[in-house]
């Protein structure tokens, strides 16, 4: 179907800075945005602890079996179980100004 379908060019005009320049653009634009800037690097630290999740049952099973990497992984799910009900217990963190 796609290949039958002619899709109309809706790019109205071509780029006007080069690559270069619209990256500086970017870099200035998360400098100047705090906000920005802390959820930059939120996201970065949590898909770096999200990779390092997924790493766990190749480097248990260098060293361990099958039955080793099941209880790694039942230990992981048990704490982000204990984890989610000690945030839902306590509430969380809360930011100045924000209701909860």
């Amino acid at each position: 179907m796609l290949a039958a379908v002619r899709f109309p060019d809706l790019l109205g005009r071509r780029r006007k800075e080069p690559f270069l320049a619209e990256l500086i653009g970017g870099a200035r634009m998360e400098w100047a945005e705090p906000g920005f800037r802390a959820m930059l690097g939120f996201f970065s630290l949590y898909n770096l602890c999200l990779a390092s999740l997924l790493l766990v049952p190749p480097m248990v099973l260098a060293f361990g079996s099958m039955g080793q990497v099941g209880t790694v992984a039942f230990a992981e799910a048990l704490g982000a179980v204990l984890g989610g009900l000690a945030i839902a217990v306590w509430g969380g963190p809360t930011a100045a100004g924000c209701p909860r």
